[in-house]
This record gives C-alpha cells, sequence and structure tokens, in this order.
C-alpha cells in the first residue's frame, strides 16, 4: 500500500513538473521591436523615466516630442511583465504607469512590434506589424 502511494505521489510529480516545463517554454525568447512614443495628439513630454525587462533598465529621456518614437530596441528577449513608465506634463503634472504586458498580449509576438504610445495622462499598448502599405495595429492590449 506504501508503495503504490509513492508510485502515485512520484507519478503526479513527474507529470506536473514536466507539465510546468513545458508551459514556461512557451515564447520564453522570442524576436521582436519595442517601440516607445509620444502620441500626435499629445505635447511634448519632459522627465521621460521609463524600463522594460532586464534589457531596457531605468532609461532617461530629458525631452520626448508628439509623434516620434524616442525608443526602437529589436532583439530576442523574454516578453517582460509590465512597462514601468513616468513622465512630466507641460503643465508640471507628473504620472507614472505601470502597463501589464506579457499576461495580456493573448497572442504570439514574434516578428511584431510591441508600440507603447504616452498620451498626455495614459499609455496605450498596441501589437503592429510593418506591410507594404505601412504600419498596420493587429491588437491593442492594454
Amino acid at each position: 500500500m506504501k508503495q503504490k502511494a509513492v508510485r502515485l505521489l512520484l507519478g503526479t510529480l513527474l507529470i506536473c513538473g514536466l507539465g510546468g516545463c513545458a508551459a514556461s517554454h512557451v515564447e520564453e525568447h522570442v524576436n521582436f521591436i519595442f517601440e516607445l512614443k509620444v502620441g500626435a495628439i499629445a505635447k511634448s513630454l519632459t522627465n521621460v523615466h521609463y524600463s522594460f525587462g532586464s534589457q531596457i533598465v531605468d532609461r532617461v529621456r530629458p525631452v520626448a516630442a508628439p509623434g516620434l518614437s524616442f525608443e526602437d530596441f529589436s532583439a530576442q528577449m523574454q516578453i517582460p511583465e509590465s512597462l514601468d513608465v513616468s513622465w512630466e506634463t507641460p503643465d508640471g503634472r507628473k504620472h507614472a504607469v505601470t502597463v501589464p504586458v506579457s499576461g495580456h498580449l493573448g497572442q504570439s509576438i514574434r516578428g511584431k512590434t510591441l508600440l507603447f504610445v504616452l498620451q498626455e495622462d495614459s499609455v496605450e499598448g498596441y501589437i503592429t506589424v510593418y506591410t507594404p502599405a505601412g504600419r498596420k495595429v493587429e491588437k491593442q492590449f492594454y
């Protein structure tokens, strides 16, 4: 009886362990582009601080102009859990947002762009692809 219980326990642990390993490798490291820009309708933002995973840490942009990308990073990396970003608007108000990423995508981003657009008081997150006709938004995830 004891031997049967031990086998059952070991079998359960082995199955759970293998299942956990298989699930944890889904898109663990993928090639994608991280892009950060100020929205076209926003005014210039100042003191933009941001971190995105382990490869983009504590970056600072003193001034970011509307409609222009100020970070465009392409690499094979793990999809971060979040984007942490803070900024100031021309009227002196300070904003800080943590945008959830890895749990909110709902689809593969291999070879695609994660585009984050800073507005004066919010952040928008998009999955985009480039086509011969230009950029195409596949999904807004935040």
